[in-house]
């Protein structure tokens, strides 16, 4: 029913080929970069940095029952107890970041705070001495004040999540592209959504640094309007 969805996920294949069966061809086009980013509380002075593997313990639908402190995460952290908080399983933000790190998309243990707002996340951490959060970049960096961002370590050493580490990759595995899917039918048949979507490819960079989004590289956004074109022809 849509001209167009924004996605923070890439279609699934089951998706894509219902859009076929239903007759609807389907162009993806990538308008922004972002970073799925880690947040503790403004108390927390140990969990500065944490590994993948060590998100996987946390996180991991085994985890419940057996990883309730920070202790259990790390022998030198505090017996503080883990309050833990994210999207819930309408999100394409918790398939990202289960997909990354528990291995398999809405793979999570269950007894976490799940919710469609940010926002519960944020001030579930932001009361929580031991709380610790995951959400989109632009949400944590409007809300420094409030929570602190962590590192995350993939084997190379701890990153934290910003413009530079997200273009060249090395805040893994943990940055994301965001997406337009287009319905080539309805840009093929509609003057104003052509419009709008060149607008939106030629300046979604300049827009994205302002909202706490990464911008696309050149080489990406050049990519982008390949991609329009394509949905153009149909």
């Amino acid at each position: 029913t849509l001209d167009v969805a924004n996605a923070s996920r890439e279609i699934h294949p089951d998706e894509l080929a219902r859009c076929a069966a239903a007759g609807i061809p389907v162009t993806k086009i990538q308008v922004a970069n972002d970073a799925i980013s880690l947040v503790v509380n403004m108390d927390n002075g140990w969990a500065t940095c944490l590994s993948v593997a060590e998100l996987k313990q946390i996180w991991e639908p085994r985890a419940k029952g057996s990883v309730g402190s920070w202790r259990d995460v790390r022998g030198d952290f505090p017996a503080t107890p883990l309050a833990l908080y994210g999207p819930d399983a309408t999100s394409g933000t918790l398939d990202s970041f289960t997909l990354a790190v528990t291995g398999a998309e809405k793979s999570i243990r269950d007894d976490y705070t799940a919710s469609k707002d940010d926002h519960v996340t944020l001030s579930g951490v932001r009361d929580n001495r031991g709380g610790l959060g995951f959400l989109g970049h632009s949400y944590v960096a409007d809300n420094l004040d409030i929570v602190k961002a962590i590192a995350v370590d993939s084997g190379k050493g701890c990153v934290t999540p910003s413009a530079q580490t997200v273009q060249d990759g090395s805040y893994t595995p943990l940055s994301r592209p965001l997406f337009l899917y287009v319905n080539n039918k309805r840009v093929g048949e509609k003057a104003q959504l052509r419009s709008f979507l060149e607008y939106y490819v030629q300046w979604a960079r300049n827009v994205s640094a302002d909202t706490n989004f990464v911008p696309v590289t050149e080489s990406q956004r050049t990519e982008a309007k390949k991609q329009l074109e394509a949905a153009e022809r149909g």
